[in-house]
């Protein structure tokens, strides 16, 4: 079917698809310079890389010890651990660290753990010949191109849900092979819940069902091992079904919070519990004002189609109505173990359609909305078109809409969305060095001092220049975000630096009053840029101009002659 639609005159294998699929995943992975939003560098590799390798960063107010809000294992385990094992092979003292291979190592990191999703996907497909069109839907998924080979939180969260998924149905179909002792499927379950919530606590609202689930299974499987057996002992059937699962989420929950405890405090006077930071700061509505409030109905109607597309919402809308229609699986299988595959009685597994259902009916109960939040259904909503037979029915129109549309997405936010800002840092990096390296040992003022200004925050570990060397006062580093043109003039001629770099898109120098404009000397230009924030600002430059980001290096004594003034304000 698929492959009729993808050739004309000869049949291109789907494997081969797949094949290409990933790797330009991979090449998303390695070479797309898109940001797409703040929380991809500043909940990982910002806060993971200082300890790590000792280079600079700014942590944001989720990782203030006072009230940290993001557990520290999440980013440890997906980049400190590849940090580890790769970068500190590589050179041991931060004025040797290269951030361009930081940033490999980041989206390395979360390339190989998207196949986990590919794994869940072939496991979850019931049907072998549906398997590999619903692997080409994943993968030509915009989303995999972009959150999931990105360090956000939103695809950790996203492989967990999928695990867990897996095992959800492991359990439910499987168990006939597994002994009353120990099932490894709720052991993994126990495992997956505890380090999504530490993850995100948002991922409870996606694995609510498969845990009720869960609980319903053991406590079937008991009733069964216990029937005719005075009640007592299904009270021993059950507490030895959870006791394992239990006692490894516990151990790993106190492991974790140990952790976390140290880190933030050095010391485990007081535990630091930063899932319930969490959610105390989530309940505060004055918390949720400054992220921006939105509308409780975005979720449902904006934010689910732009995730998982309007054509799979559609077709997973009518899977739904069908497996509504249809009986549930079973929690247990037929009591008699006799019974072969053969003779055993299809069963409708609904469980990607209550994660789908329980996950957007929670979540939107937050009024904090963001698209990425949802990044984890797109496995459950391909599940559950291949459960009810809906990929089957994708047609030509389905497809070429479905290619054109993710091609459009992965561009704009894997390409083009602020994708000069970690191109300008490794940039930078270079500059930075070779002016220490020119600059005489004995001199003590500020070497260089750098800012950004109308860009998304710069995530600094990516500059990787030595936190001691910006604690002394070697470099300053300063994020203008996107404050008057004035307060940019006045902190750059507040700054006695031996060089001032500014890195702004060209369009923002057009508010730069142009008597003190040619105080700017761009040194490079960095395409594409493009910044949705400002779009008519960059139409009115051109296309070129318009999506590129500028290095600039600043003439101080240029910008402030004695006498005169920046917007009527004197310079001394």
């Amino acid at each position: 079917m698929l492959s009729t639609i993808l050739s004309r005159g000869r049949t291109i294998g789907l494997k081969h698809v797949y094949i290409a699929l990933l790797v330009l995943r991979l090449c998303f992975a390695l070479g797309g310079p898109g940001y797409i939003h703040p929380d991809e560098h500043f909940q990982n590799g910002e806060i993971i890389s200082a300890r790590q390798l000792g280079v600079f960063n700014a942590p944001t107010w989720e990782w203030d010890p006072k009230f940290a809000c993001r557990s520290i294992i999440p980013p440890a385990i997906s980049t400190g651990i590849p940090y580890t094992m790769v970068l500190r092979l590589i050179w041991w003292e931060p004025d040797d660290a290269r951030p361009y291979t930081m940033f490999l190592v980041e989206r390395l990191a979360f390339f190989f753990a998207s196949l986990v999703l590919d794994r869940s996907i072939y496991k979850l497909v019931p049907n072998r010949a549906e398997r590999m069109p619903a692997l080409i839907l994943l993968s030509s998924s915009y989303v995999m191109h972009t959150f999931q080979i990105r360090p956000f939180s939103n695809a950790i969260e996203a492989i967990l849900v999928a695990a867990s998924l897996r095992a959800s149905k492991s359990l439910v179909h499987d168990d006939w092979n597994w002994t009353l002792a120990f099932s490894p499927d709720l052991v993994s379950l126990a495992v997956f819940t505890v380090l999504g919530v530490f993850t995100r606590p948002t991922f409870l609202a996606f694995a609510l069902p498969i845990l009720l689930q869960a609980f319903m299974w053991t406590v079937h499987r008991a009733s069964e091992i216990s029937t005719g057996k005075p009640s007592i002992a299904f009270a021993k059937a059950w507490l030895r079904l959870i006791g394992m699962p239990l006692a490894v989420a516990s151990l790993y929950a106190m492991s974790i919070t140990f952790i976390d405890t140290l880190f933030f405090r050095g010391n485990l006077y007081g535990l630091t519990l930063t899932p319930l930071n969490w959610l105390k700061y989530n309940m505060s509505s004055s918390n949720l004002a400054e992220h921006g409030v939105h509308p409780r109905w975005l979720h449902l109607l904006v934010n689910l189609p732009l995730v998982v597309g309007p054509g799979l919402l559609y077709h997973g809308i009518r899977a739904a109505r069908e497996l509504w229609k249809q009986p549930a699986a079973p929690v247990l299988l037929e009591k008699s173990r006799q019974q072969t595959s053969q003779t055993r009685q299809p069963v409708v597994w609904k469980m990607p359609l209550y994660v789908i259902i329980s996950s957007v009916g929670i979540l939107s109960a937050f009024r904090h909305q963001e698209p990425r939040f949802l990044v984890p259904l797109l496995v459950p909503f391909i599940s559950l078109i291949s459960q009810g037979a809906q990929i089957r029915c994708l047609g030509k129109s389905f497809w070429v809409t479905w290619f054109l549309s993710n091609a459009v997405l992965a561009t704009i936010f894997g390409v083009l969305h602020q994708g000069g800002v970690v191109p300008s840092l490794i940039s930078l990096h270079n500059d930075l060095g070779a002016l220490k390296r020119e600059t005489p040992t004995e001199f003590n003022g500020t070497l260089a001092s750098v800012v950004y200004w109308k860009t998304y925050m710069p995530p600094w570990h990516l500059l990787a220049v030595s936190a001691q060397d910006v604690a002394s006062g070697k470099y300053v580093l300063s994020d203008l975000k996107g404050v008057p043109t004035v307060k940019m003039l006045e902190h750059i001629v507040s700054t006695s630096a031996q060089e001032t770099f500014i890195v702004t898109p060209l369009h923002a120098l057009n508010d730069v009053p142009k008597e003190q404009r040619a105080c700017f000397e761009q040194k490079e230009r960095i395409f594409p840029h493009l910044d949705l924030d400002h779009v008519p600002e960059a139409r009115a430059l051109g296309r070129k101009d318009g999506m590129s980001l500028g290095i600039f290096t600043v003439n101080v004594a240029c910008l402030h002659p004695r006498g005169s003034s920046i917007d009527g304000g004197v310079v001394d």
